[in-house]
C-alpha cells in the first residue's frame, strides 16, 4: 500500500519534530516551510500572576526570563504545555486548542484583576490583550518572536509538486495558507496545488484555504498526536 505523501508547510524545528512523528504513523512527509522564527530579546515590567503562550515559539523567552516554576502557564495545545514543562513548571493549564480558548481558561482559572504576562509573536490573529484586558486583567503583552515569510518553496518541495504524488498539504496557520499559495504560484504550481487536500489546523486555516481555491479542506486537530494520525488515516483510507 502507497503511503500518503504530505507537504507540511511548518517552520524547520517544528516541521522537522512534526515530520518524524507522521513518518513513524505510516506518512510520507516533504517539508516545505513557510517561515523563518527569529526570536527577539524579552524584557518585563512587573512579576506576572500566570504566562499565556499560544506558540511554541515563545518558550525560549520563558525559560530565558527565569520565572518561578510554580507560576501557572496556560498554552494552546499539548505540544506547547510539553515544551514548558521541560523547563520545570508544574502548573502548565493545556485544555485550550486555539486562542479564544485561552481567554476562556485563564477566566474560569483567574479572577481579575490577576496579572498576566502575554509572551508572543509580532504577527497576531486574535488579539488576547485586549479581550483580556477588557475582561478586567491586567496584561503585559511581549513580542518574544518575529515570523518572517521565506522567499520561495525549498528544492524538495517543489520537486515534490512537480512529481504529482502530493496528496495533502498541512496547514497550521491562516498566514501560512497565503504565504504558500503565493510561494507556489511564484514557482508556476498554482493551478496543481489546488486539488490537493489541504489539512488544516482550524475553521479560520480552512476559511483561508478555501479563499484562496482549495476545494478539500478537512480540520484535522494537528495539535493533538494520536487524534490527529487517526483523522488522517481515515482521510486517505
Amino acid at each position: 500500500m502507497t503511503k500518503p505523501h504530505l507537504l507540511l508547510t511548518r517552520p524547520c524545528a517544528e516541521g522537522k519534530r512534526t515530520a518524524a512523528w507522521l513518518e513513524s504513523a505510516g506518512f510520507r512527509v516533504t517539508l516545505a516551510p513557510c517561515l523563518e522564527i527569529q526570536t527577539l530579546p524579552a524584557r518585563i515590567v512587573e512579576k506576572p500572576n500566570a504566562v499565556l503562550l499560544t506558540s511554541q515559539h515563545a518558550v525560549p523567552a520563558l525559560q530565558a526570563l527565569e520565572l518561578p516554576a510554580s507560576l501557572p502557564v496556560f498554552t494552546v495545545g499539548p505540544a506547547t504545555a510539553r515544551a514548558v514543562r521541560t523547563l520545570g513548571f508544574t502548573r502548565v493549564d493545556e485544555d485550550a486548542d486555539h486562542a479564544p480558548a485561552l481567554v476562556a481558561r485563564v477566566q474560569q482559572s483567574l479572577p481579575a484583576p490577576a496579572g498576566l504576562l502575554y509572551l508572543r509573536g509580532q504577527d497576531i490573529r486574535h488579539d488576547l490583550t485586549a479581550v483580556l484586558t477588557d475582561a478586567g486583567y491586567r496584561v503585559e503583552d511581549v513580542i518574544v518572536y518575529a515570523a518572517q515569510a521565506v522567499m520561495s518553496l525549498t528544492s524538495e518541495a517543489q520537486q515534490a509538486l512537480q512529481g504529482g504524488d502530493l496528496d495533502g498539504i498541512v496547514f497550521y496557520s491562516a498566514r501560512t495558507v497565503d504565504i504558500f499559495a503565493m510561494l507556489a504560484a511564484a514557482a508556476g504550481f498554482d493551478a496543481r496545488v489546488r486539488h490537493l487536500t489541504a489539512l488544516c489546523i482550524s475553521e479560520a486555516v480552512a476559511e483561508a484555504a478555501h479563499a484562496r481555491g482549495f476545494t478539500r479542506t478537512p480540520i484535522v486537530p494537528l495539535q493533538r498526536g494520536e487524534a490527529a494520525v487517526a483523522a488522517l488515516k481515515t482521510l486517505f483510507s
